[in-house]
């Protein structure tokens, strides 16, 4: 394994080196291979979240898997539809190449949080430490800064 790496890092390298991004052979991409490992996980356990977002997280790495990246994290939100930290990690793993989905992704956060709130008499408030959230994320970015959603 030490020499495929070795011999990784010195392709890398050349390419860079010729104004070239270097891309592995998919059965020597780390990525791949770990999307695969969970590609045979998801029969055994096709409903669990951890297993969803890692795949979500890795598909994050290639240009062709925004469907892969949409379904699972579709999934894991409809798992759950009171969790509120959900759409907001979604939102903050979209934030940097798709703004509009994050922003759609943070009124999904506030929806739930405002549908909390009524539900959960001492724990009022969730409303507001979404929108907290959401504007942390999107502090200095100035697309999504105007895509942070009012109080609902």
């Amino acid at each position: 394994a030490n020499v495929h790496n070795g011999r990784s890092i010195m392709m890398q390298q050349a390419a860079t080196a010729k104004g070239l991004a270097y891309q592995p052979a998919p059965a020597a991409d780390k990525l791949e291979q770990a999307l695969e490992i969970i590609d045979h996980a998801m029969p055994v356990a096709p409903l669990d979240r951890d297993l969803l977002r890692y795949q979500a997280f890795l598909a994050f790495h290639f240009d062709d898997k925004q469907p892969l990246i949409d379904r699972a994290f579709a999934i894991d939100r409809a798992l759950d539809p009171t969790w509120v930290a959900g759409p907001l990690r979604q939102a903050e793993a979209w934030a940097a190449t798709d703004p509009p989905r994050a922003a759609a992704l943070w009124r999904e956060a506030l929806r739930r949080a405002a549908n909390l709130d009524p539900a959960q008499p001492g724990n009022r408030g969730s409303g507001e430490r979404t929108l907290q959230r959401i504007r942390q994320c999107a502090k200095g970015k100035p697309e999504l800064e105007k895509l942070v959603p009012s109080q609902e």
